[in-house]
């Protein structure tokens, strides 16, 4: 608990251009901490703010090698004023633990150094420990890295992270798939500059424009209208969607996230689980003009928004995007001129088929046995709708699957203000874990 307290006191938002010094000293702590495990233990490259945490403990060509993967990077916290507590000063409340990064990552990973401190007995056991610094900007050349450290990482048999969901504190997850993601920005500008706005009513107005532009993106049932966006995609068998008639601590996913209601945009498929197998695109934030205090009567020239692509298994990224621009093209304003920005952060994944070998379903399931004995139930074996970068490179680059443990429920409201891991979830992960270790 005091290792998380330190690490949650480090404000590590790796999109904050100005948090390269905080990153490098939460970087430095974690070195010494596993070096003082008997880790031999580095600061590897630097990407984007954060240096990437490498260290190793065990015998060169043990019978079980496994890559252990984290982030120490976290999401901004705004908006401040909607947290209940300080977002980085760890805090405990009706046994919930509350702070930035509690449970997305560094809980997780804090949970992970403990269950490693519990193994008895190292013969047949190499462990290499991978802390990641831009994970929250979409591990940002992390497939650099994986490269020049593939010599060094060969001979692995599988990554093992704990950065994946769960529907409540009682059930964890094997997650078996996760979508990709696209990050992108789109700006349209309608004027060399900003414009007395007495001339409004004749002279095209940039926020007005943009946001006409963005609602042709997506049909009245919230399904996306970019002329083969689906393409390539398969729909979800009966087994597939299981895992989603667990519902949430009781609740409905819509209860949980306190939203009205979830879109039915696919009918063959609950509005549960269409996060999980279907792509989206979501607009993530939009600006123009005058937003201070005050009024500033213009008609703006330029406005920008931001967006992320979701992708499924069997889509192409770089055909996604290129479809995403011509549609914005082809869907602008004469008067206007737009221009788009795309940046693949990382392929969809998903475990199983023939790709996934018998040395992986072993680990698989030492790993689903662990977290049934210590939860009292067998793991739902789940996809997610988010993205794991650094998943699809080891992957592509070093041929390794990911065992990838849920035990962050969705009431967590990871990247929300509030963010928080139920103490008993801490805890049950760290014997989770030192039960899989002592089984290696």
């Amino acid at each position: 608990m005091q290792l998380l307290k330190k690490l949650v006191a480090m404000r590590t938002v790796s999109s904050d251009p100005g948090a390269g010094p905080t990153l490098a000293r939460a970087a430095d702590f974690l070195v010494k901490t596993l070096s003082a495990m008997g880790f031999e233990a580095t600061q590897g490259s630097w990407f984007w703010n954060g240096p990437t945490v490498c260290a190793s403990r065990g015998r060169e060509g043990a019978a079980n090698s496994l890559v252990l993967y984290g982030h120490y990077d976290v999401q901004p916290e705004d908006p401040r004023d909607c947290w209940h507590s300080e977002p980085f000063q760890l805090t405990e409340r009706n046994g919930l633990l509350y702070g930035r990064g509690v449970a997305d990552d560094k809980g997780p990973i804090v949970a992970m150094l403990a269950a490693i401190g519990d193994i008895q007995n190292w013969d047949n056991l190499q462990l290499t420990v991978i802390l990641e610094g831009g994970e929250e900007v979409g591990s940002p050349n992390f497939e650099d890295f994986l490269l020049a450290w593939r010599d060094r990482l060969a001979n692995r048999r599988a990554v093992l992270s704990v950065d994946c969901g769960c529907p409540d504190a009682e059930t964890p997850a094997l997650t078996v798939g996760l979508r990709g993601l696209i990050a992108g920005e789109m700006t349209l500008r309608t004027a060399p500059a900003d414009i007395h706005s007495g001339y409004g009513g004749c002279v095209p107005n940039a926020v007005q424009e943009l946001v006409r532009l963005c609602s042709k993106f997506h049909r009245e049932d919230g399904s996306v209208a970019i002329p083969h966006f689906y393409d390539g995609i398969s729909a979800p068998g009966g087994e597939d969607l299981a895992a989603f008639r667990v519902p949430a601590e009781g609740k409905s996913l819509a209860t949980t996230l306190g939203v009205k209601c979830l879109r039915n945009i696919f009918p063959s498929v609950p509005p549960d689980a269409v996060h999980a197998f279907f792509p989206a695109l979501e607009w993530n934030g939009i600006w123009g003009g005058y937003a201070e205090e005050g009024s500033k009567t213009i008609i703006p020239a330029v406005a920008s928004v931001k967006f992320s692509i979701r992708t499924v298994p069997g889509q192409c990224a770089e055909a996604l995007c290129s479809a995403l621009e011509n549609f914005a093209r082809e869907n602008c304003p004469p008067y206007g001129d737009v221009q788009v920005q795309c940046v693949v952060h990382g392929p969809a994944y998903g475990v199983g088929g023939p790709s996934v070998g018998p040395e992986f379903r072993r680990l698989f399931g030492l790993l689903e046995d662990s977290v049934k004995r210590e939860f009292g139930r067998s793991p739902l074996a789940l996809r997610e709708g988010g993205s794991i970068g650094a998943v699809g490179n080891f992957k592509k680059i070093l041929g390794l699957d990911s065992l990838l443990l849920g035990v962050v429920p969705t009431s967590s409201h990871i990247h929300g203000p509030d963010e928080n891991w139920p103490v008993r979830s801490f805890r049950s992960t760290r014997r989770a874990l030192s039960l899989f270790f002592n089984s290696l």
